[in-house]
């Protein structure tokens, strides 16, 4: 679990899962991230690849898998967003 301090200082607090990335939207727009993200146990681990090593590894299978990732989060916040 981690926290995520969102731009009106809303704290949110989110699960992460083995093999799920942070910030992906952000990457692939080549944007910077303003989120802080504070890991909630003393067990994380975190892989922080830089952007240009992202790109080279979008040219393989390791896109397919990122891109599924995006698309289920996008589908969850529709959903959340268009839910009563």
């Amino acid at each position: 679990m981690f926290s995520r301090q969102l731009t009106n200082n809303e704290m949110r607090v989110e699960s992460l899962h083995p093999g799920e990335t942070l910030d992906e939207l952000d990457v692939l727009a080549h944007s910077q991230s303003r989120n802080t993200i504070i890991a909630s146990s003393p067990k994380t681990r975190i892989l922080a690849i830089p952007v240009h090593i992202f790109d080279d590894l979008l040219d393989s299978d390791f896109a397919r898998r990122v891109l599924e990732l995006e698309s289920r989060q996008l589908q969850r916040f529709m959903r959340s967003i268009n839910s009563p």
